[in-house]
């Protein structure tokens, strides 16, 4: 992508070629600039937007964490409400980082081109720690449901003359949960790509072409 493309993304008014130091600092602040329609405030609205659900959830749920709602089901017991309160924890406290480094973009010292190559690689590195406890979220959850219900499930298995029609269910049941997390994993990625990734390899690449 041209430099020129790059700029009139990160600015809402045009900025002249950047042919020295000095201007090199007053393009990159101009792509700093509180304005509404920079990459930086997409992805800071973004995160909010995420933040906000993230927090909606949790509070419709919390009956469930705190163990007051119905007794019934996987999902009541003690292992599972803990698992569920740990990673919207997890979650709410990523995306307050993640909230936390933008802002920090904003306030960019005298080593402005250091400090965003800094700041931007840590987004990066928290974004890829999301991806990570994801997956090993969800699979704490799946193993821990397939704890808390081994007897039954053992029970099922063994019963008399359908042994080899119920391993196939349990089989099928164990690859249908496999398959949706890839899916999740899959559909997690596009959507840190499409909300933040773009935007912060924009943002490398301006770096690079203005060195």
């Amino acid at each position: 992508m041209e430099l020129d493309d790059l700029r009139r993304r990160w600015q809402t008014q045009p900025v002249g070629p950047a042919t020295s130091p000095e201007s090199t600092e007053q393009t990159l602040r101009a792509m700093l600039a509180h304005t509404p329609d920079t990459p930086l405030s997409h992805m800071k609205h973004n995160v909010r937007r995420n933040l906000s659900v993230a927090v909606l959830i949790l509070a419709i749920n919390m009956r469930t964490v705190l163990g007051q709602g119905s007794a019934h089901g996987v999902m009541h017991e003690p292992l599972m409400r803990g698992l569920l309160l740990a990673g919207f924890l997890l979650l709410v406290a990523s995306l307050l980082w993640q909230l936390w480094l933008f802002r920090q973009m904003e306030r960019a010292d005298d080593n402005l081109r250091q400090q965003l190559g800094r700041l931007t690689g840590q987004v990066k590195q928290v974004l890829r720690l999301r991806q990570v406890y994801g997956v090993g979220w969800y699979g704490l959850l799946l193993l821990a449901a397939l704890y808390l219900k081994r007897h039954a499930l053992l029970g099922y298995l063994q019963a008399e003359g359908q042994q080899f029609e119920h391993a196939l269910v349990v089989g099928a049941g164990l690859l249908a949960a496999v398959g949706m997390g890839a899916w999740l994993y899959r559909a997690g990625q596009q959507q840190r790509q499409r909300r933040y990734g773009q935007y912060l390899d924009q943002l490398e690449a301006t770096l690079r072409e203005l060195e």
